[in-house]
């Protein structure tokens, strides 16, 4: 689960940026139906109003519930292309940080407002299967992007076994000091705590 929050908040975040660079028109929502999961909406700009049906599967993988958004990400999109490249590599990082590291790809499969299809890779999506993940993102959830992932399991066990075997041979070698100095074996014992504490922070 946390790292399909990081696939979505690189989504979100990219979004978010993408809609800082642009200078966008007043977009407002009329939601038809009373309760979600909403199947039939329209959208009202400046210009125009139109009516869309919704996949209500998709809808519901949608990263965002709130319709003012879902039509501001639509402009976004239709104004400046989402990039895989880019968001992949900002998907990649942010696992990297919490000390997972796995290959990643993204695929973004757009269909326009005639049903034209585009897709768009990252540049080593051949090497995977299926998706991972899939998120959508519009008032139509006409976005689709999904997030391949492999090695995370391996990543995982990796590093929390280091931290179980690094702990483990801390001791040792504490309790072969303590039984080596017995007058002093609390101290060591204790300023031993305190930097096992300080080399698990710094990993």
């Amino acid at each position: 689960m946390r790292n399909q929050n990081l696939f979505i908040q690189a989504l979100k975040g990219e979004m978010l940026r993408m809609e800082s660079e642009l200078d966008l028109p007043c977009v407002s929502m009329n939601v038809s139906g009373a309760t979600a999961p909403w199947t039939r909406l329209s959208m009202k700009t400046e210009f125009a109003t139109k009516d869309y049906v919704l996949d209500v599967k998709k809808d519901l993988k949608n990263i965002s519930s709130d319709f003012n958004e879902r039509s501001l990400h639509s402009v976004v999109c239709m104004e400046k292309q989402l990039s895989a490249d880019t968001l992949n590599r900002i998907w990649a990082d942010s696992l990297r940080a919490r000390h997972i590291v796995a290959k990643t790809s993204i695929q973004i499969v757009t269909a326009d407002s005639s049903k034209c299809i585009r897709s768009e890779g990252s540049c080593d999506n051949d090497c995977f299967v299926s998706p991972i993940w899939v998120a959508y993102v519009g008032h139509e959830c006409e976005v689709e992007v999904a997030g391949f992932l492999s090695s995370i399991c391996w990543s995982v066990i990796r590093y929390s076994s280091f931290l179980f075997v690094q702990r483990k041979v801390v001791i040792l070698i504490l309790l072969v000091v303590a039984l080596m100095n017995i007058k002093g074996a609390i101290r060591i014992l204790l300023v031993g705590e305190m930097i096992l504490m300080m080399i698990i922070v710094w990993q």
